[in-house]
């Protein structure tokens, strides 16, 4: 458009951008709906153990970005992959697959990101006799937990007993609390010589407002009677229920199941700060190594999966260690001290008996290749 010899353009109006919209699914299982107590018991004891697995350092031999990206992948995912194998008992893992040709570092330079199938997405394994059958496509890896593979079912089947009863006590108790009734009963006072000697609606109306307001914001509250009235007492025999013991034998239960030693909790007397060293060092040991281990299974499992769909891949070595876990590192230094010892021992050995200087020089080389 031109206005007295001038060229005028219209300036376009520059409209915002659009934000970007990020969804992060998560993991909600089937049965953790039904317990309304026990969620919260299970979810503190599984924070236990993947804690602690994050902790783990696991290594390759061959470092490669999908090397890097299965280990992260593992070690940031514990939590909802102990929750899917406690709920469900398998897990199924999907990988990205190549989409160019290999760059410098022998991997595609755009590759999705290994992800957790769920749901609507993928098919639970049927039990089919003694197999169980799915069909997966490709880039696609199916994990059963170790009581699935055994018994056919997922821990929390064997465990939904202990739960149920754990809500029960719960729900008993807060149901106690919510719904123990009067206090007391409130009425004028018992005087045949003064006629007329009783509260009217209005009267109990005000105190029972009052007394809320100033002494009793629950449930818990005074009963107010209109005329001089007979008390009985009416006692629950809260202790007789002994609802704290139950309770405690349903968390030990669980506690136990699932391989966690009682002194690392609070629940229990025998969780004193001396016991705790010796408990995280079995925990370890036990329980998280077997955790590790399978974490380990996941990692190999995966990345010869992809192996066969790329081969430009290496072949390769994963393993894990507790070099950097705080309990473990006391423990070695105790064991490195004793081992110095045992050296000195067979220094001076081999010095003073030159018939037994071959086997002092055995043990100590071997000595040294353990430090």
């Amino acid at each position: 458009m031109e206005l007295l010899g001038f060229e005028i353009k219209r300036k376009k109006k520059l409209r915002p951008a659009k934000p970007r919209r990020y969804v992060e699914p998560f993991y909600m299982p089937r049965d953790e709906r039904s317990h309304q107590f026990s969620n919260s018991e299970i979810l503190d004891a599984l924070r236990m153990i993947s804690d602690r697995l994050t902790a783990v350092r696991f290594t390759a031999k061959v470092r490669l970005i999908f090397t890097d990206q299965l280990i992260e992948f593992v070690q940031s995912h514990t939590l909802e992959l102990l929750r899917r194998l406690f709920y469900e008992g398998y897990v199924i893992i999907e990988t990205g697959a190549p989409t160019s040709p290999p760059n410098n570092d022998c991997m595609p330079a755009n590759i999705s990101p290994v992800r957790f199938v769920t749901g609507h997405e993928g098919r639970s394994p049927m039990r089919v006799s003694d197999t169980f059958t799915v069909d997966l496509p490709e880039g696609q890896t199916l994990m059963l937990s170790t009581c699935m593979q055994s018994t056919g079912h997922p821990d929390a089947y064997f465990l939904r007993d202990k739960l149920e009863f754990l809500d029960t006590i719960n729900a008993s108790d807060l149901n106690l609390i919510k719904n123990y009734g009067a206090l007391g009963i409130i009425s004028p006072e018992a005087d045949s010589s003064v006629a007329g000697n009783f509260f009217d609606d209005e009267d109990i109306k005000t105190m029972q407002e009052n007394y809320r307001r100033m002494y009793s914001p629950s449930r818990w509250s005074m009963f107010f009677a209109p005329r001089p009235t007979r008390f009985s007492a009416i006692t629950l025999p809260i202790d007789a229920l002994k609802l704290s013991e139950k309770r405690l034998y349903c968390l030990q239960a669980i506690y136990t199941a699932l391989g966690i030693p009682k002194e690392l909790s609070t629940y229990f007397e025998n969780a004193k700060y001396e016991n705790r060293n010796a408990a995280e060092l079995d925990f370890y040991n036990s329980t998280i190594r077997t955790h590790a281990g399978f974490c380990l299974k996941i990692i190999k499992k995966l990345y010869e999966s992809e192996r066969r769909r790329r081969a430009y891949l290496p072949q390769n070595e994963f393993w894990f260690d507790f070099a950097d876990i705080p309990a473990f590192a006391e423990k070695r230094r105790e064991l490195v001290a004793a081992d110095m010892e045992l050296y000195r021992f067979w220094q001076e050995v081999a010095a003073s008996s030159p018939e037994d200087s071959e086997t002092a020089r055995i043990r100590m080389k071997e000595l040294i290749e353990n430090l």
